[in-house]
């Protein structure tokens, strides 16, 4: 089991065994690492983080949540925009967002978010588990430039902001907001 605390693959393969169990089964699992993570040596955020990026049920969200535990620092997200130069699917310029949320380790979540030159939503890709060594200068991430390309470090709270903006937008557009964004409503809290 310690092997999920510092492999990547391995722990998203047992995330997604885990996702596709029935739901009593996924609460036995949990059982089971309540009892056992005390005793491995490695923060519980190292185990619990790739199950939360696959579960649905609120009530198990949260209990996963409190098994984790505090995160390392004030504020584990970090955030980058830009424009991409990849073409919106309807050949309109688009802006990406890039936030990532430190986990443990080099591990890191990512919520990748393509607006439109509308402000509308075009694409939200989240991804629960990913190596965070890969964010280096000149590396593409969906079609934008990292680091020292287009895409540039902003604080949160101006990506959250333009992010807020897209989804608005998107609303009054008719179009229901992505489900995978009901898992990062903390995002949009007041934190002035």
């Amino acid at each position: 089991m310690q092997a999920l605390a510092s492999d990547a693959e391995a722990a998203w393969a047992a995330a997604l065994t885990y996702g596709d169990l029935p739901r009593d089964i996924r609460e036995t699992w949990l059982d089971a690492l309540d009892a056992d993570v005390p005793t491995l040596g490695v923060p519980p955020v190292a185990i619990y983080a790739p199950l939360l990026g696959v579960e649905g049920d609120e009530e198990l969200r949260l209990r996963i949540v409190r098994a984790m535990g505090p995160l390392e620092g004030d504020c584990p997200w970090r955030a980058w925009l830009g424009e991409t130069s990849a073409a919106a699917p309807d050949d309109r310029s688009a802006c990406t967002i890039v936030l990532v949320r430190s986990l443990y380790l080099h591990f890191v979540e990512l919520l990748i978010c393509r607006v439109g030159s509308g402000d509308e939503l075009h694409s939200v890709t989240h991804e629960p588990l990913s190596d965070g060594r890969s964010f280096t200068d000149g590396a593409e991430i969906d079609g934008a430039p990292y680091g020292g390309g287009t895409l540039r470090h902003v604080p949160l709270d101006d990506a959250v902001e333009v992010l807020a903006h897209a989804i608005v937008a998107h609303r009054r557009q008719g179009h229901p907001v992505p489900d995978v964004m009901t898992k990062f409503v903390d995002l949009f809290t007041f934190r002035g």
